[in-house]
């Protein structure tokens, strides 16, 4: 029986290590937290539950369609469709309702502009016909050998996406309100990247959520992460938790094993699920390594999130489960971002309640705030996150409506881009690694790299990209190409 080893017990490297261990592979994880899940794990403190990570699942047929090709049941994982995608609010105090409801959008727009109600259905008809052939002619090859890019179905297909069209231009081209066009290229932001040099491509994410749906995990997001554990052991998956890999074994353009604390575990292929830029400090020694970061500082790299978990005595009526305040002036965050590395002022504020549905999260009577904002993916002093902790407070009560918030609350933990580095690796927290501006939206990094013939790559920073259903995806094609190159 071939051994694969995976570095990484993030939800890409859980899905790969059961499609592997179903195929009649070894298969041994090694993870250098204490429990599984990357950047999705639950904290719980007086009486709240709050979940990092993933809020919100779309696509939740690629898990389903996982878990029926490993023969488990895709009931063990119940879901829910949510009756509002999201609420947004504008700085005017208008607010929109999202919901895959044609009708229903065609009414909430007529509020903003009659055209842009009359063209939502165009639009939704458009977007639609872009994720069909994302879905049928790039999340389905592997994109390891030049015939993949070259291939001519692939290359008529990127002529119908429109790559060389901004999002931003894409959607002003159906919208005229300004505030329309902001609830639209925020999906830019769910890759870590600005709406004015994104692909119009990735507008695609519009027909998932406004064709299919925003869903919610009965239980709370946690449940994946517990259920992906719990079909990896009894497929015989063994795990190492408080394992932090030190070194790749190489020999002879092969990787050999690992190497934690002086002690080796031999592999016949290595499959890493972390950073994808910082797989290659791995090959040296780690006494003889030296930072990366001049090395990484010169690839563009996704913002980084800057979050805090509030527990409060009260609930507020304008929160939905998700819900999104939007700043008057929305380009100045990504400037501030993008070009000044500077903490956005005027931030876009998002509030994740998952409490809204899921009862127990939070004491009767009481809220469990998810509250994040995108922030550059870089370290900066606690002084600097604290004043910062305090600015967004303000913001909330201020701007959200959230008037007494701090009279009622009761739990504060505050996470930083610098959190995140230090318990997923992320260089300097940049959540979705290589920015999807313009051409690199396109060249994800690939599932395996022409140096070694059984190293294998999964997990956000690599194709397919970022993203709960995407790194399922990007599962299902590592292992089907770790058995074409094992076997």
């Amino acid at each position: 029986m071939k051994k694969v080893i995976i570095i990484g017990a993030g939800l890409g490297g859980l899905c790969t290590a059961i499609l592997l261990a179903h195929a009649g592979y070894h298969v041994e994880v090694f993870e250098k937290n204490d429990t599984p899940g990357g950047k999705l794990f639950t904290l719980e403190q007086a009486g709240y539950r709050f979940t990092y990570g993933p809020s919100t699942l779309t696509m939740p047929e690629i898990y389903q369609e996982l878990l029926c090709a490993v023969d488990e049941s895709p009931t063990v994982l119940p879901y829910r469709q949510l009756n509002l995608n999201h609420r947004d609010v504008f700085a005017d105090g208008m607010t929109l309702e999202a919901k895959p409801d044609v009708a229903w959008m065609y009414e909430q727009l007529m509020a903003f502009h009659a055209d842009d109600a009359m063209n939502f259905a165009p639009y939704l008809s458009h977007v639609q016909r872009i994720e069909h052939k994302a879905r049928t002619e790039f999340f389905s090859r592997d994109f390891t050998k030049l015939n993949d890019f070259i291939d001519p179905n692939v290359l008529m297909a990127m002529a119908q996406v429109s790559p060389f069209t901004s999002m931003h231009d894409f959607h002003a081209r159906y919208f005229q309100d300004p505030r329309i066009q902001m609830t639209l290229d925020r999906f830019a932001t769910y890759v870590g990247s600005d709406p004015r040099k994104t692909p119009a491509t990735l507008a695609m994410i519009g027909a998932l959520e406004y064709g299919q749906g925003v869903f919610r995990l009965e239980g709370g997001s946690q449940i994946l992460v517990d259920t992906l554990m719990r079909i990896a052991k009894k497929k015989g998956v063994t795990f190492h938790f408080g394992a932090r890999v030190d070194q790749l074994l190489s020999q002879n353009k092969e990787i050999i094993g690992i190497e934690i604390a002086d002690t080796k575990y031999p592999a016949d292929a290595v499959i890493f699920n972390g950073d994808r830029t910082l797989w290659r400090n791995l090959l040296v020694p780690k006494n003889q390594r030296t930072t990366p970061k001049p090395m990484l500082s010169s690839i563009p790299r996704s913002f980084s999130g800057f979050v805090l978990l509030l527990g409060v005595r009260k609930r507020y009526a304008i929160l939905d489960h998700h819900t999104v305040f939007f700043p008057s002036d929305y380009t100045g965050e990504f400037t501030a971002i993008f070009q000044e590395n500077a903490l956005p002022k005027d931030p876009t504020i998002y509030i994740s309640y998952s409490g809204f549905h899921e009862k127990t999260d939070a004491p009767d009577g009481g809220s469990n705030l998810f509250v994040l904002v995108n922030v550059p993916a870089k370290k900066r002093p606690k002084e600097e996150w604290q004043a910062y902790e305090d600015h967004i407070l303000d913001l909330l009560m201020q701007r959200c409506g959230l008037t007494d918030l701090r009279e009622h609350l009761e739990v504060i933990v505050r996470f930083t881009p610098d959190d995140l580095e230090q318990r997923t690796g992320a260089f300097e927290g940049s959540i979705y690694g290589r920015v999807s501006h313009g051409y690199h939206a396109f060249l994800r990094p690939g599932l395996q790299t022409s140096q070694f013939r059984n190293l294998f790559f999964v997990g956000g920073s690599n194709h397919p990209g970022g993203g709960t259903p995407m790194v399922a995806l990007g599962a299902r094609l590592v292992a089907n190409l770790v058995q074409k190159r094992m076997d």
